[in-house]
């Protein structure tokens, strides 16, 4: 589920390194997804901190 953040990790470091224009109607789009993977990692039945930030880590870095 957490795949799902792509989107939102590629449009922030676009913004982040200027190379994208900031629009508040996509962050509000972004801010909605990061909201449901959210609620759908953390209702996981066997939900894993650890497994979460080494999966957010490789999207960050394959966002980069």
């Amino acid at each position: 589920m957490l795949k799902a953040l792509m989107p939102v990790a590629v449009y922030s470091i676009g913004v982040g390194l200027k190379k994208e224009n900031f629009k508040s109607n996509t962050m509000a789009n972004m801010i909605g997804i990061s909201v449901g993977v959210a609620i759908a990692a953390y209702g996981e039945a066997k939900f894993n901190t650890w497994g979460v930030m080494l999966q957010l880590g490789a999207v960050g870095f394959e966002a980069t």
